[in-house]
């Protein structure tokens, strides 16, 4: 049995309202500081009169698309996918296109509340081999093949 904070038989206010921030703190992440009568005063918790949560634009990004999924050297790729603004307010989304985890394109679009927009980025094709698209935490790819060696027809001598 814990005697620590223990005052003839009740716990101490002191170490109560430690173990409410404490537990507070956990909870959330961060810090609150409430008010909290001991239990030695028989007085229900006082509650922090709630605020209306702020109106804030909230993205969610859906439907990669990477076509061609294959191309040859110096042929274009697009990419697209669809971002809608979950939130209760008009928002700018900034995008950032990474090939192989490097940003190459960033774009910003303004999305009303509820409303979806499309994302479109270009980009043309460098040397053969395969490239991870991410798009936020969407995640596709891209082929570029090795162009196929000329054949010569041999002539006849004649």
């Amino acid at each position: 049995m814990w005697k620590l904070g223990q005052v003839t038989g009740r716990m101490s206010p002191i170490l109560i309202t430690l173990l409410v921030v404490g537990i507070i703190m956990l909870a959330t992440g961060g810090f609150m500081l409430s008010y909290y009568r001991s239990s030695a005063g028989a007085a229900a918790p006082e509650a922090a009169p709630e605020e209306a949560p702020a109106t804030q634009a909230s993205f969610h990004l859906a439907e990669l698309v990477v076509s061609p999924a294959e191309v040859n050297p110096g042929e274009e790729v697009a990419i697209s996918a669809r971002v809608t603004n979950t939130g209760g307010a008009e928002g700018s989304y900034t995008a950032e296109l990474r090939i192989d985890n490097v940003v190459e394109l960033a774009k910003e679009v303004t999305v009303p509340a509820g409303g979806t927009t499309t994302l479109s980025f270009h980009r043309y094709s460098g040397i053969p081999g395969t490239y991870g698209v991410t798009l936020g935490e969407l995640t596709g790819q891209f082929i570029v093949v090795e162009p196929a060696p000329e054949r010569t027809v041999p002539r006849c001598a004649g």
